[in-house]
């Protein structure tokens, strides 16, 4: 398949590709350093700079380097508070729909939570609805009591 383009100045249908734009004054090596930070190799006990001798050692020791030295990150804290926030967030979409009538609840069901809420309102003393909040009969809205810890 050939390749054409447009030559700018005297406006031709050329073979070919069009000459670069910008001016290129050669090729340039690529540069990568073998520097790196002085690290006491785990098996021998030297001082080493350079990533080249640090293989060297590598491959006469026997030792593998594995890249990263860090180790991983603990996200379990931030898988618990993300269920937290899921499962707080679909209570108050729950409560939402009770406050609202659209949940999909018999007069069973209802009887059924009725029986359970009392049940745990004797065992531990305090009314089971003060988890998600209290509805404010004025407002319509739920609201918390705040008790000091």
């Amino acid at each position: 398949m050939t390749t054409y383009y447009i030559d700018e100045n005297t406006l031709e249908l050329k073979e070919g590709y069009p000459p670069l734009k910008i001016k290129v004054y050669g090729k340039a090596p690529i540069y990568l350093s073998d520097e790196m930070r002085p690290t006491r190799h785990p098996a021998t006990g030297q001082v080493i700079e350079s990533r080249k001798k640090w293989a060297e050692t590598d491959k006469i020791t026997g030792c593998l380097t594995l890249g990263k030295r860090e180790p991983p990150k603990d996200r379990r804290e931030e898988r618990r508070q993300a269920l937290a926030k899921d499962r707080r967030e679909a209570m108050l979409k729950s409560v939402a729909q009770i406050d609202a009538g659209n949940a999909p609840l018999n007069e069973e069901q209802r009887a059924l939570c009725k029986i359970q809420n009392d049940i745990v309102s004797d065992a531990l003393n305090f009314n089971a609805h003060d988890v998600v909040g209290r509805k404010n009969s004025e407002s319509g809205k739920r609201y918390r009591k705040r008790y000091k810890r």
